[in-house]
């Protein structure tokens, strides 16, 4: 189920190989509305951070290339304080609960992309979800929501390489996750009605829209 992948980090360049899960050897018991998937057996969402073994550094592998001035604030601010931890074995959900919050951690020292903390964000609520913590569940997916409406607002979609349709779909489904029904409702419309929508996110939205629908009639 597992594997021994080369990494570099970012900050020290030290060269270390970290356990990675076989996505061939996976299977998938579920998909929820905002993407989290939940397997039977090792999920290789524990594995999405790299800690590197020598100074400590929490990354994404899409992170920028880091500059001196970032190197700088990382040192006075993660790297002089962290306790290095040997993070490149298996993990528990409490250890990959961890990882993510110095990545975020990281993210913010060296002001990564809204695209980059969202995505953080998010799958830190999908861990939560994992161990029913609801309360920090919510926490994250604002958290989430709230950088995926700023990058939307003010950063390059399309430099993100990201689909427009899929993000306005999350953004709705999260607004709906956390109550926020008119918000939910006007995204999903316009998904749902917007001719240039793609095929996939209009049926997608279809289907969220009414499954909210059919909740409720069963809370009546």
């Amino acid at each position: 189920m597992f594997y021994q992948a080369k990494s570099t980090c970012l900050y020290c360049d030290h060269k270390f190989t970290t356990t990675k899960v076989r996505m061939s050897k996976t299977k998938v018991l579920k998909r929820d509305s905002d993407f989290c998937i939940h397997y039977d057996g090792p999920n290789p969402l524990f594995y999405d951070i790299t800690i590197c073994p020598e100074c400590g550094f929490a990354f994404y592998n899409s992170y920028r290339k880091l500059s001196d001035h970032q190197r700088k604030k990382l040192k006075e601010a993660y790297i002089s304080k962290i306790n290095v931890m040997n993070m490149v074995g298996e993990r528990t959900i409490e250890e990959a609960i961890h990882t993510f919050k110095l990545a975020l951690l990281t993210a913010s020292i060296v002001n990564e992309r809204k695209f980059i903390t969202a995505n953080l964000s998010l799958k830190l609520a999908w861990l939560y979800r994992m161990i029913e913590d609801e309360a920090e569940e919510l926490r994250f997916l604002q958290n989430a929501l709230d950088d995926y409406i700023y990058m939307m607002a003010y950063e390059d979609i399309e430099q993100e390489e990201v689909d427009e349709d899929r993000l306005i779909y999350l953004i709705a489904d999260l607004n709906l996750r956390l109550g926020h029904y008119v918000d939910a409702r006007r995204l999903f419309s316009q998904l749902i009605t917007g001719k240039q929508v793609s095929p996939r996110y209009k049926s997608l939205a279809i289907d969220r829209w009414q499954d909210y629908k059919e909740e409720l009639e069963d809370g009546d």
